[in-house]
């Protein structure tokens, strides 16, 4: 699914509504991102603890697949790679950093908000001198940060988007002039204001 990036929309315009799309909120789920430190390869383990590695293309083929849209006043980056999974069989690297990934799934009809966070522990105002406290863990509260966002167009209907035979490693694209795909991405930007 081709992923739309909102590039003059800050990541904290999206964490500010979150609380607003809590009713839109379908899909959640906690993955393990391991990124190798030797060659950048990242490593998925799923909740089903199957382990993943996603495909590296060539940068050329990559940046073919990227392209810049004007929106109105927005600026959009489309990037329409294939996120190709291949099951691994092999050991994991063995320098590597680890993070674990909260993502949920925000739906507006046909358009997916896709947001990736960790969670936090953040302190709870503490009076340091109510000695009566006996674990301060109990004023420790997880709080969902977002580290990214991306929109997808979920797409059924064979108006707003066109086949790619030529590059396996490309989405379909996007018809951003057709009235469908204007009506579902105009229906999700009201929500921000």
């Amino acid at each position: 699914m081709a992923k739309i990036y909102l590039k003059n929309i800050p990541l904290s315009t999206i964490t500010n509504n979150l609380q607003c799309f809590s009713k839109f909120c379908k899909n959640q789920y906690t993955y393990i991102r391991i990124c190798s430190k030797e060659d950048g390869t990242i490593f998925i383990i799923n909740d089903k603890n199957l382990i993943y590695f996603l495909e590296v293309q060539d940068e050329l083929i990559k940046h073919k697949n990227i392209t810049n849209v004007k929106y109105g006043n927005i600026d959009l980056l489309v990037d329409y790679n294939l996120e190709i999974k291949i099951p691994v069989l092999s050991q994991l690297p063995v320098d590597y950093s680890v993070d674990i990934i909260t993502r949920r799934e925000y739906y507006f009809n046909k358009i997916k908000l896709v947001v990736d966070g960790i969670y936090e522990k953040k302190t709870n105002n503490i009076n340091t001198c109510d000695f009566k406290k006996k674990n301060l863990l109990d004023d420790m509260v997880k709080t969902f940060v977002p580290i990214d966002y991306y929109l997808e167009y979920i797409d059924n209907d064979k108006n707003s988007t066109k086949d790619n035979k030529d590059n396996k490693y490309k989405d379909k694209q996007i018809d951003f002039t057709s009235p469908f795909v204007k009506e579902e991405l105009n229906g999700f930007l009201l929500h921000l204001i």
